[in-house]
């Protein structure tokens, strides 16, 4: 770890706390409150999968041609607003399409490793980017074990919207890239 890279850790620790959040409690949602089947699941995955496929190119060139800075500021606010809909809207299909919404979304996190490989050096480059991996991976381990037990006090509403929070707290950071 090195103070130098502090905003690109930060960043990387608010990434892993809702990837795993949104894909893991937007499928949940489906099943649990609208039963859902595994078909069902499977080929709206799979819609993604395409769909992020076709896009990933268009997505890394905006990256490139807007900057980090623009890219993910947008993609958090886009993932904000994708939390407070999938918090208040009861109709399958549209949260269906904010899921697959949500999953475009996560695709620019590759804003992020850009960011480092802009700024590093290439002797630093490496470390920087293996101590991101693990804090993704930390927090991506611990934010959906806690939003599971808190999911019986604060239902999938109250997920969504402290997921949504989170989401929130990482523009300014983003923006100060």
């Amino acid at each position: 770890l090195s103070k130098r890279y502090w905003l690109y850790y930060v960043l990387t620790f608010f990434e892993g706390s809702r990837k795993q959040v949104l894909g893991t409690f937007g499928t949940l949602i489906l099943v649990q409150q609208f039963g859902w089947k595994v078909s069902n699941i499977s080929l709206l995955l799979l819609i993604s999968a395409i769909i992020n496929l076709v896009s990933g190119p268009i997505l890394g060139y905006l990256v490139d041609r807007l900057g980090e800075k623009v890219v993910l500021a947008f993609a958090y606010l886009g993932l904000v607003l994708c939390c407070v809909g999938f918090a208040t809207i009861e109709n399958p299909m549209l949260l269906a399409g904010l899921l697959l919404i949500i999953k475009l979304l996560l695709v620019l996190n590759l804003g992020l490793p850009t960011y480092v490989n802009r700024i590093a050096p290439p002797e630093e480059l490496s470390p920087t980017l293996s101590a991101g991996v693990s804090i993704n991976h930390v927090s991506s381990v611990a934010m959906p074990l806690i939003s599971g037990m808190l999911l019986p006090v604060i239902g999938y509403g109250g997920v969504f919207l402290m997921t949504g929070g989170l989401v929130a707290l990482s523009i300014p950071f983003a923006l100060a890239m």
